[in-house]
């Protein structure tokens, strides 16, 4: 199981409570942009993100849910970038 680091395991249930809403579970976070490459023997490394300004993803929510985005604060591993430099998110939320 993937495990949280302290601070995402803290905050990520506490986002929801700001609107009302308890979860029973706070489960684990979905990666993006992360680069975790695995070697036919089942070891990773931490390499540098693949993606690019403007590369994008799109999802679609079949019922009513929470969504809570976190941008990931490693600074010692370069899963960021070696420049460790803030970037910027941008989403949209779109009702049909």
């Amino acid at each position: 199981m993937y495990r949280l680091s302290r601070q995402l395991h803290r905050q990520f249930p506490r986002r929801p409570r700001l609107i009302g809403v308890r979860a029973p579970v706070c489960p684990g976070p979905l990666n993006l942009w992360m680069n975790i490459p695995v070697d036919p023997q089942g070891n990773t490394q931490w390499g540098e993100p693949l993606s690019k300004p403007g590369d994008r993803v799109t999802f679609r929510a079949c019922l009513d849910c929470i969504v809570v985005l976190s941008a990931c604060p490693q600074d010692i591993l370069p899963v960021n970038g070696r420049e460790c430099v803030p970037t910027s998110l941008e989403y949209v939320l779109n009702a049909h």
